[in-house]
């Protein structure tokens, strides 16, 4: 039997199958996004676990011409009613924005234009359409126009443009438009660290209030990133409509104060069975822990009135995460990867690790009324959560 190819670095979910590599069947995550429908569906993962891929995945089974051939055999094809109703059903508007990047905001927003104006002239047939208008022909070429080189829309044209290209998508196919962003977070990080983030921050705002909140001919719309950017209202003013994947987080994070073992684990457990490929954690063995220390620090972070720090001294040595909350309970947890696959040995050595190195002290330190810790220990998508007290109380799930 002729092996398939390993998909290392692949994002394009057609080309698993025209280039025969494996793949993970994650097609019900489409059922599931039905099923729990919401206008806006922000999905927030750290990096390498899968974002880009399913977005791809979505483009291919709702865009109008799809090639349904892709979905054969795999778990979506069962659903039957729903294939019918929803596969190749929609005009498709697909971006990343993990290129918009620069040394300042006028070269950021120039990587932008070259984003949206890419995908538009995906459309190119719009400016022959006998379902336009010539008003709106000529605001088909004022996303697509360019000179020497570069598009040249304003930067009201710019604002207005995912919401534009769907107005006009509505009108060509008589059909509401599906919006895929991947990677929204990118250009806040990247403006972050090069120093014009407010500039960054009024744009995002101002294209995503147009395409998201007051944009008719949207059917739904998904964003995947790494980071949640609620503080700086990128979102404000759009109804909080099954935003789930923000609340099973919320629920995660609430029961590490509350020494809920159980929902951590179980949580924790479900999170890698639907989200890691085993591929993610093929590297030496000393460095798979910082995998899931990155995942799980991610999770955490999403806590904007908790003081999370990583790899924190304390004691005599570094804890790998210690939470201070309002509540002024303070939480230090230690990862270990079980190599032979005891879990609960693990457990116990991450906890005994916790004792030994005096971990709690900074927290102590801080006036923390109550400290819990927990030592959780992983293999591939496996998992176990150990918690003790100060009281030196352990249990395991």
């Amino acid at each position: 039997m002729k092996r398939k190819k390993l998909p290392v670095g692949i994002e394009n979910f057609e080309e698993f199958f025209t280039e025969d590599f494996y793949y993970v069947d994650k097609t019900m995550f489409i059922a599931e996004l039905l099923q729990n429908w919401g206008k806006v569906n922000l999905f927030t993962r750290p990096r390498r676990f899968g974002k880009s891929l399913n977005m791809s995945m979505l483009k291919c089974f709702f865009e109008i011409g799809c090639d349904q051939t892709l979905f054969h055999g795999l778990k979506i094809e069962q659903e039957k009613r729903l294939c019918e109703e929803y596969m190749g059903r929609f005009p498709v508007i697909s971006i990343s924005l993990k290129s918009v990047d620069g040394p300042n905001f006028k070269t950021a927003a120039a990587a932008l234009r070259t984003v949206i104006g890419n995908e538009a002239r995906r459309f190119s047939w719009l400016s022959e359409s006998n379902q336009l208008e010539p008003a709106d022909k000529e605001l088909y070429q004022g996303l697509t126009a360019i000179k020497d080189g570069m598009f040249t829309m304003a930067d009201m044209v710019l604002t207005d443009s995912l919401r534009t290209l769907s107005r006009l998508l509505f009108k060509h196919y008589g059909h509401k438009v599906i919006l895929l962003i991947d990677e929204y977070d990118v250009p806040l990080d990247k403006a972050f660290q090069a120093g014009y983030y407010d500039e960054m921050v009024s744009l995002i705002r101002n294209m995503f209030g147009n395409a998201l909140k007051t944009n008719d001919d949207l059917y739904f719309a998904v964003l995947t990133g790494c980071l949640r950017i609620s503080k700086e209202s990128i979102f404000t003013g759009l109804k909080e409509t099954t935003h789930a994947d923000s609340a099973r987080i919320n629920r995660f994070c609430a029961a590490f104060p509350e020494g809920d073992v159980s929902v951590i684990q179980d949580m924790l457990h479900d999170y890698l069975w639907d989200s890691i490929s085993v591929r993610d954690t093929a590297v030496r063995t000393n460095m798979k822990e910082n995998f899931y220390h990155g995942m799980v620090l991610g999770l955490l972070r999403s806590q904007e009135n908790w003081l999370v720090q990583s790899n924190a001294e304390s004691g005599e040595g570094c804890s790998d995460i210690a939470i201070c909350t309002p509540e002024r309970t303070g939480i230090v947890i230690e990862l270990k990867y079980a190599e032979n696959g005891n879990l609960e040995a693990a457990c116990e050595k991450a906890l005994k690790q916790i004792e030994e190195r005096k971990y709690a002290v900074s927290l102590q330190r801080r006036g923390m009324k109550k400290i819990i810790k927990y030592g959780i220990a992983f293999c591939e998508k496996e998992c176990m959560v150990g918690m003790s007290t100060e009281e030196k109380n352990t249990d395991y799930i």
